[in-house]
């Protein structure tokens, strides 16, 4: 997962460092499979297959629409270059708003999410779990989004507020939404999110990768092969944040 933690110990110190961004390619393409998924009305038509069913039904497109990308470090960014060729336009937040991709025509501060959230046709959630995250996607921040909007979670899942959530997708509020992580997971039997019909859900699979494993191997070999040469690590990570800055690669 993009912040998974490894240990490393110099001296009587302990460094923190994470996987950050390292795969970014694999979480990009679940966005992109939960988004395009619920536009074109794939839980629609395989609903219709198993009951053989061959009609048309409404879809919506992807281009032409303005996406937020809440949380702009290496999963948004990469979510952002494949986001680009579908000629949608890209708006995001981050606590550090600067070094803006091409992609992306402004970033700003986190403390202007819910300006961001009033001009999107779909969000995606890109943040880490912290203090200053749990919750963030609130009652009062689906309040602030256009009615009919989607939610795409990539994130972790108590960065929304789930019963809020539900509210959200009664009300028409929210049209759809993708979840790749839940408040709690699993996620509960009786949760409401299971039966309807415009939600899209994977068990937090974003980051799995066939490669997963050697990937992982190989960035704490070379973080290893780093601190014997004396070198900067890797991806150390802000204890406060729970992340690595920008400027620890």
């Amino acid at each position: 997962m993009d912040h998974c933690l490894v240990p490393s110990v110099i001296a009587s110190d302990i460094l923190v460092t994470s996987a950050s961004g390292l795969f970014a390619d694999q979480v990009a393409e679940q966005t992109l499979a939960l988004l395009l998924g619920l536009l074109r009305g794939l839980p629609t038509f395989f609903r219709q297959q198993q009951a053989k069913d061959f009609t048309r039904q409404p879809t919506g497109d992807l281009h032409g629409k303005t996406i937020g990308i809440i949380g702009l470090g290496g999963n948004g960014r990469r979510i952002a270059k494949v986001l680009a060729p579908f000629r949608v336009r890209i708006l995001a937040t981050d606590m550090f708003p600067h070094d803006k991709p091409p992609e992306v025509e402004s970033i700003r501060p986190a403390d202007e999410l819910h300006q961001v959230l009033s001009q999107v046709d779909i969000a995606i959630l890109c943040v880490p779990l912290n203090a200053q995250t749990q919750h963030l996607i609130d009652a009062a921040a689906f309040a602030q989004m256009k009615p009919g909007a989607i939610l795409i979670n990539v994130a972790r899942g108590p960065v929304v507020d789930e019963l809020a959530l539900v509210d959200a997708l009664v009300s028409g509020q929210l049209s759809a939404a993708g979840l790749d992580v839940t408040e709690v997971e699993p996620l509960a039997t009786s949760s409401p999110l299971w039966e309807m019909p415009n939600v899209l859900i994977t068990p937090h699979v974003g980051a799995q990768s066939a490669k997963r494993v050697d990937d992982s191997t190989n960035l704490f070999c070379e973080n290893l092969e780093r601190y014997l040469r004396g070198e900067r690590l890797r991806n150390v990570v802000d204890k406060e944040l729970g992340f690595p800055r920008p400027s620890s690669d």
